[in-house]
C-alpha cells in the first residue's frame, strides 16, 4: 500500500496515515494525528479542507503534543500487522525460509522476526521502514518458541534490539 493525497482521498484511514507517516520516518504519532483531523472533519485550524497531507504531517512534527508517547509505535506497528500487505509479505517470507523455523526446523505456524527493526534519532525509536519492505536478509521464519526467546536473550534488551543491536553479529 503506497499513500500520497490523490490516493488517500479527503478522508484518510488510520492505516493510511500511519502508512504515511512511516514513509516520511516522522516521530508523529498517527493515533494523535487521526483523532485530531477526525474530530475537525479533516479540516484544517481555520475550517478550511485539509489539502496537503503532508504538510499537516510536517507541521505537527513541530509541536512537542504530537510526538509518539512511549508504547505509540508498537500500536501503530499492530495497525499495519493486520494489513494485507503484511500478510502476503508473510507468506512471501515463510515460503523463502521453506516454511520452517530458522532455529529450530519446526514446520509451522511461524512469524516473521525483523532482525533490525528501528533506528534510534537522538533517544527516539523512528521505523526504518514499513514492515513489509525488508529484504529477506533482514527477516527470518520464526516459530512462535523461538520468536518469543529472540527477543529474550540474555543481554539482548529491548533498547538494544530497537537500535539495531545484533548480539549474533559480536
Amino acid at each position: 500500500m503506497t499513500c500520497n493525497n490523490k490516493e488517500i482521498g479527503d478522508r484518510p484511514t488510520l492505516v493510511q496515515l500511519t502508512i504515511r507517516i512511516w514513509q516520511k520516518k516522522l516521530n508523529v504519532s498517527a493515533i494523535k494525528m487521526f483523532e485530531l483531523y477526525e474530530s475537525r472533519g479533516w479540516k484544517n485550524a481555520t475550517g478550511e479542507p485539509l489539502k496537503d497531507l503532508d504538510a499537516a504531517i510536517g507541521r505537527l512534527n513541530t509541536f512537542e503534543h504530537f510526538k509518539r508517547e512511549p508504547g505509540e509505535l508498537r500500536k501503530e506497528k499492530d495497525i499495519l500487522l493486520n494489513t494485507d500487505e503484511w500478510k502476503d509479505y508473510c507468506r512471501t517470507v515463510h515460503q523463502y525460509y521453506h516454511n520452517e523455523c530458522q532455529r529450530c526446523g519446526k514446520k509451522g505456524p511461524l512469524e516473521v522476526h525483523h532482525l533490525c527493526y528501528y533506528h534510534v534519532k537522538g533517544d527516539t525509536k523512528i521505523p526504518s521502514r514499513l514492515p513489509w519492505e525488508y529484504s529477506m536478509k533482514d527477516v527470518v521464519s520464526l516459530c512462535r518458541a523461538c520468536h518469543n526467546k529472540e527477543h529474550n536473550v540474555e543481554g539482548y534488551s529491548e533498547h538494544e534490539r530497537l537500535s539495531g543491536f545484533d548480539p549474533r553479529s559480536t
